[in-house]
């Protein structure tokens, strides 16, 4: 009796043994799946942020009043910009991202005219459009005369890439810089997919 006594705890010894390891085994097993997302995950990120979409926090106040100075922003770098469309671009000039919005594109014309205030821009487009500057919920500040710098010839002609310039109008270093003027297609980050700050 007593030999059968042990032999059947020694079943039940090895039977117990063989579930914690199996148990083991198993937890092992989602804990590397655990992980494995884990990676993947941070891996998408990365790559999402890489080529796909940016978040920028505004420097100064050349975007006032549209955005303010602290603002973050969400970029989009697949998308095209348009006119009126706000952007990052890389400045060359002082090695830095500015935001900014597009004012004109690749063969438009920009000139200044006189109003009560200061200058405003009127844009014509490669097909002969006219364009005065308006954009929801934003009043744009007449150009002092002393803030033209290279529209102060105009026209003004975008031969390539954007002409890009600060809603502050008169507290901006923007395209009118003669240091900076109109900014490749290359130096454009992307698009400001949020505007409201």
């Amino acid at each position: 009796m007593t030999r059968t006594v042990n032999k059947k705890n020694s079943i039940d010894k090895k039977i117990l043994r063989q579930n914690i390891m199996d148990d083991r085994a198993s937890k092992m097993k989602s804990d590397l799946v655990f992980y494995m997302v884990l990676i993947a995950l941070v891996v998408i990120a990365i790559v999402f942020r890489c080529f796909f979409v940016s978040s920028y926090t505004v420097s100064g106040t050349s975007m006032y009043p549209t955005l303010n100075d602290g603002d973050w922003v969400w970029v989009n770098k697949l998308v095209k910009p348009q006119r009126g469309d706000i952007v990052v671009a890389y400045d060359e000039y002082d090695d830095k991202a500015l935001v900014k919005r597009v004012i004109a594109i690749e063969g438009d014309l920009i000139s200044l005219v006189w109003s009560d205030e200061g200058y405003v821009v009127v844009i014509e487009t490669a097909d002969g459009q006219i364009i005065y500057e308006e954009y929801d919920g934003v009043t744009l500040p007449a150009i002092r005369p002393d803030r033209t710098g290279v529209l102060s010839s105009t026209p003004y002609l975008v031969t390539e890439g954007y002409f890009l310039m600060g809603d502050n109008r008169n507290d901006s270093n923007d395209s009118r810089n003669p240091e900076i003027q109109c900014f490749e297609k290359e130096k454009i980050i992307g698009v400001v997919m949020n505007d409201e700050g």
